[in-house]
């Protein structure tokens, strides 16, 4: 018994010492601060130019990668990830921006963007085999994906000044799978609002697509249920719009250009479709 016991510990300590984690820190500039902390066999790359940046990685698992390049003044990037195979990039070029990038469990991928000035972008994947893009350009723009489940599939655009994205998946009693959103916003001020979530089976496989260009318009989306979509598209000035789907294989298309629109559709049941156009 002794034996057996010896030769099981030295089967793990074997495990730990053949597991490595890979650091690699370049930094040019003044009081730039770096702090990377692996357990595991995970790698992490960062490279900062620049005054006063800020770069924090934190990776637990095996497999883990991690690429932060900052250029500029003030900027700031956390990245923590807790599971296998997770990858993220983050890129900021500029000054005041702020990254944060949470990936827990397996094979999640996220990608942050950001040129310009104080932007923000926040993520967190909480699940398998999820996917994140954002990128951001100009100044004071704010993105926020929240991803809960597996196969999700996350992603911002938005070029301008003070637009503000947030997606939000899986946070009702059951995580959601399969779900895909796209969020594309140009010019100022202009808000997306997307959230699905809130069946107690899980609201699976819905399509979202955002796509608003101009000033200050505003768009909520909201899913519960599966297989549904809802686009939305406007294009002009301080036009807004709601949309409601509660069930399932419900089809919403919205399209508003000029200024002022207002649009709202509630959707109960299955299989319900609604198209609106407003000139």
């Amino acid at each position: 018994m002794k034996n057996l016991i010896f030769s099981a510990l030295a089967l793990c300590c074997g495990t730990f010492l053949f597991a490595q984690n890979f650091s690699s820190v370049n930094q040019t500039g003044i009081t730039n601060t770096s702090t990377v902390t692996q357990t595991g066999s995970n790698d992490s790359y960062v490279d900062q130019t620049g005054f006063f940046n800020l770069s924090a990685v934190d990776q637990t698992g095996a497999g883990n990668l991690s690429d932060v390049d900052q250029i500029g003044n003030g900027n700031e990037s956390d990245v923590d990830q807790d599971g296998d195979r997770n990858y993220q990039l983050t890129y900021q070029q500029g000054n005041g921006n702020d990254s944060e990038v949470i990936q827990i469990c397996d094979d999640n991928i996220s990608y942050v963007v950001q040129i310009g000035n104080n932007h923000y972008s926040e993520v967190l994947q909480n699940g398998n085999n999820n996917f994140s893009y954002v990128q951001q350009t100009g100044a004071w723009n704010y993105s926020d994906v929240d991803q809960n489940g597996s196969n999700n599939v996350a992603w911002t655009f938005q070029n301008g000044l003070f637009n503000y994205s947030r997606i939000r998946v899986g946070l009702g009693p059951k995580i959601d799978d399969g779900n895909v959103t796209l969020v594309n916003q140009n010019g100022i001020g202009n808000a997306s609002f997307i959230d699905i979530w809130g069946s107690p089976n899980g609201s699976d496989n819905n399509f979202v697509n955002v796509n608003q260009n101009g000033t200050n318009n505003g768009a909520y989306t909201r899913i519960n249920g599966d297989n549904n979509t809802a686009l939305v598209n406007q294009n002009g000035t301080s036009n807004y719009s709601e949309s409601f789907q509660i069930g399932n294989s419900n089809y919403s298309s919205v399209t508003q250009l000029g200024l002022g629109h207002f649009s709202t559709e509630t959707q109960i049941g299955n299989g319900n479709s609604s198209i609106v156009l407003q000139m």
